[in-house]
């Protein structure tokens, strides 16, 4: 359960940091049309992308685990439907700074950011998964999670420092992303074959 407890944790501090952006009109800070900035947060951004997520996947099922890779394809699917869904109900515009260099960065409406909800997701159920068979493999283990935890928080930046999004947006995508990571956590859809039990502690 303690997991769940996070997730809340950071729901809450997300809904808190939106409304101190929103109420100090900083939103446009994060903006940037600097061309270098703009390529590497290009960059960062296609890791919450469709294709990225389900090559990973892939290779789970591949190289890893089966039943693991269908379970993560599964989640993510639903995920991604959810997101498609309440774009479809909502109806939010994208902002005006998604018009670059004479054509739309991305296509369809705002809320909330699939990128973002996608990428909370998936990096999280990844975060949850390594096992450190022996301590020689500390160094790496935790380096992944450095890796994941920093990738969770820079591809909804990339978002909006691209202007593909703005903050509503951005925070909307974080925080369904960890309601529907906690929905996750509590129907425990990780299988025992991996030894990973998300509501365990």
């Amino acid at each position: 359960m303690k997991h769940i407890y996070y997730n809340l944790i950071i729901i809450l501090s997300i809904f808190i940091l939106g409304i101190l952006i929103n109420y100090f009109n900083w939103e446009n800070s994060f903006y940037s049309t600097n061309s270098t900035v703009r390529v590497i947060f290009n960059i960062i951004t296609e890791f919450g992308s469709y294709y990225v997520i389900f090559l990973v996947i892939i290779a789970i099922f591949i190289f890893s685990d089966k039943e693991l890779g269908k379970k993560v394809l599964i989640i993510m699917i639903i995920c991604g439907l959810l997101s498609e869904l309440l774009k479809i109900i909502i109806k939010d515009p994208k902002p005006l700074t998604n018009y670059w260099m004479g054509e739309n960065q991305a296509i369809g409406y705002g809320f909330p950011s699939g990128h973002t909800q996608n990428s909370v997701v998936f990096y999280m159920i990844i975060l949850y998964l390594p096992r450190v068979p022996d301590k020689n493999h500390l160094s790496l283990v935790y380096l992944t999670k450095i890796c994941i935890v920093c990738l969770v928080f820079l591809i909804p930046l990339s978002r909006l420092i691209l202007g593909m999004h703005d903050i509503n947006d951005v925070i909307g995508g974080l925080m369904i992303g960890f309601l529907f990571l906690n929905i996750i956590v509590l129907l425990n859809l990780n299988s025992d074959s991996i030894q990973v039990n998300l509501s365990r502690e």
